[in-house]
């Protein structure tokens, strides 16, 4: 019996690992998860027990990895990772992981490796076959077995709900909503047409103080890498926003959710927002011929005689926007790949200043053209390496605050030299892609600054509701021009 103290052990901590990620993820939602989420454990990792030594090992390292993932995944979202997510979105992951690698490394997922190492030195110097493995196959497979044949028995063939899946999950454990997602039938085109669906809704009536607004010549939609408000709003962090937030049009935003992430240029070009539960794989699942079913911005403004360009300093691979940039029918489409600009790189590709300048070169290249400029920034991206390189309003950042407010600084001084350089009727609408973490205040910010018309507003708005708004200038502007159109030619 002594010999087999340590596979006691062994077997008892792999299920209190289990038991614990699952706490630490989802421990406010009850211990029934917890209990669930350590039992499946315990009962799994007693089958993996009566393999060969290397099959044991293996497990253990890929069970560390999906540990590592799901701690760096919540450190960020609090929604449950799908596996559906996990099999779109791994390329993104990777770029993510190359890019800010120093997210990957937290306390948890440092004890995490440190007890994982341990585990793997005692499988490689210390075990020892089990003498009878059909008895522990016989009292761990049986319930393992009721526990998957039961799940079969409820949601075999049931159409997948991601509403669902995150109850389940957060209730009864990450083993239990994965069964879930395994079992059920993932209709994508009931997606689809919900995606689209939701982008064709009538666009409700402009707020009285953006009816006013008549598109200029050059329209510059930026969507800012998690622009907090607080952060905006903090003396000395974008000093020029502020100065000119005295004839701007400025909203704070109330986010939907911590970490209302990525894909937002989707909704804004789209004007669809019901699809949180994908947003880091809609381009890559959504098919090219389904963006003609609805109108994106590009194609509403075309109508209107502009042309239009897409700029992101990064890969063309992240999120997928290879595929869904050129089907929203831009004329252009600039990426880290294909840019011209000679300057020196950051680790999310070229710096807002350097992608600003070429987006001024491209817009002068171009006086007699209506343009529309849609522009994704990343420089105030996490882990801030622009703001470790700025030296304002933190000279010697001490922590990631100071290095956040740092890269929005940069951002700040960017957008100056953008906007100051722009041509006089220039409209700019400025809003965060999402909020950083950085500070408790999780509001976000809308920006809309017309250069030939500057007037000085404040409000208050939903995260859902910013598509709308420039789509509502977008629309107004081309109803007002077929009312004059139509006028014209009664004459």
């Amino acid at each position: 019996m002594k010999q087999d103290y340590g596979k006691i052990i062994f077997w008892l901590v792999t299920a209190v690992e289990a038991a614990l990620l699952q706490h630490a993820l989802f421990g406010s939602y009850g211990c029934i998860g917890v209990i669930l989420a350590g039992m499946t454990a315990l009962l799994f990792w007693g089958l993996v027990l009566t393999l060969p030594r290397g099959v044991i090992a293996v497990l253990l390292v890929l069970q560390a990895l999906i540990f590592w993932l799901l701690l760096v995944w919540h450190s960020h979202f609090e929604d449950p990772l799908s596996l559906q997510l996990m099999s779109t979105s791994y390329q993104e992951g990777l770029q993510f992981a190359a890019a800010s690698w120093p997210a990957l490394l937290t306390f948890p997922v440092a004890v995490m490796l440190a007890a994982t190492g341990v585990q793997l030195i005692y499988i490689l110097k210390f075990w020892r076959p089990l003498a009878d493995k059909f008895i522990l196959r016989l009292v761990c497979g049986i319930p393992l077995l009721f526990i998957i044949l039961t799940a079969a028995k409820s949601f075999y063939k049931e159409g997948f709900v991601y509403t669902d899946f995150k109850f389940i999950t957060r209730t009864a454990g990450y083993p239990s909503g994965w069964f879930y997602e395994l079992l059920t039938d993932f209709q994508s085109s009931r997606l689809f047409d919900e995606i689209i669906k939701n982008a064709n809704r009538p666009t409700p009536p402009l707020p009285p103080e953006l009816k006013q607004i008549r598109l200029p010549e050059h329209l510059f939609v930026i969507q800012v890498e998690s622009l907090d408000y607080a952060g905006f709003a903090k003396p000395g962090v974008m000093p020029f926003l502020q100065r000119l937030a005295a004839e701007s049009y400025v909203y704070e935003i109330r986010p939907k959710r911590r970490h209302q992430s990525a894909n937002s240029d989707f909704m804004m070009l789209s004007k669809a927002t019901n699809f949180e539960q994908y947003y880091f794989a809609i381009y890559t699942l959504l098919p090219p011929e389904d963006y003609e079913k609805f109108v994106p911005l590009p194609r509403k403004v075309r109508e209107m005689g502009y042309q239009s360009a897409f700029y992101h300093g990064f890969s063309k691979r992240f999120y997928q926007r290879e595929k869904g940039i050129p089907a929203m029918g831009f004329d252009r489409s600039w990426f880290w790949e294909n840019l011209p600009i000679k300057a020196a790189e950051g680790a999310w590709g070229f710096d807002d200043g350097d992608l600003f300048d070429f987006v001024l070169e491209e817009d002068s290249s171009r006086p007699e053209e209506k343009q529309l400029h849609m522009i994704v920034t990343v420089s105030s991206h996490e882990n801030y390496d622009a703001g470790a390189r700025q030296k304002q309003p933190h000279r010697q950042p001490k922590n990631r605050k100071e290095l956040y407010e740092n890269a929005l600084n940069y951002v700040d001084a960017s957008l100056q030299r953008l906007i100051e350089n722009a041509p006089q009727s220039s409209l700019f609408f400025i809003y965060s892609d999402h909020q950083s973490g950085e500070n408790t205040d999780t509001r976000t910010l809308l920006f809309i600054y017309d250069k030939q018309h500057p007037r000085a507003f404040h409000g208050i708005t939903d995260f859902a509701d910013v598509p709308l708004l420039l789509h509502g200038l977008v629309e107004n502007q081309s109803t007002s021009q077929g009312k004059t159109s139509q006028r014209s030619g009664s004459f």
